[in-house]
């Protein structure tokens, strides 16, 4: 039975957000890209291990984070998500040291598939905002 695109990606947020890292090596194309571009995210490599290192930072930064999936469009070889995430900061995230403060946030991904795996991923999230719920910014 064929995967929908839609199931696909709400998997990322569903259960690999949520630290089931393996889930990442069904959904993504092993030599996935993705496209982030934000002032809190070091830059990716393409690779599915990138991701996983990516998760796992911000995971270990926030590790009581919730997302919710509040809007998913998928057409014939993209997805849209658009989510919101609320987390408490308790670890260290990059070089900032844990506030204990929670964090509301906002975003969107996109995703591109090919072959039933996602190829490309751009994600957009509010980092700013993010930044000043902690007081940093």
């Amino acid at each position: 039975m064929k995967t929908s695109h839609e199931t696909i990606a709400r998997r990322y947020r569903a259960e690999v957000c949520h630290g089931k890292l393996a889930v990442a090596d069904e959904i993504f194309d092993p030599a996935v890209q993705a496209h982030v571009s934000d002032s809190l995210t070091p830059p990716v490599a393409p690779g599915v291990a990138a991701i996983k290192a990516v998760v796992t930072m911000y995971s270990a930064a926030f590790p009581d984070t919730q997302y919710t999936i509040e809007d998913i469009v998928v057409g014939e070889t993209k997805a849209a998500v658009r989510w919101s995430a609320r987390g408490t900061h308790t670890g260290a995230l990059g070089e900032l040291a844990p506030t204990g403060k929670q964090v509301s946030v906002t975003g969107m991904d996109v995703y591109h598939f090919r072959d039933g795996k996602i190829v490309d991923v751009w994600v957009s999230w509010d980092a700013l905002g993010c930044l000043k719920q902690l007081g940093v910014a």
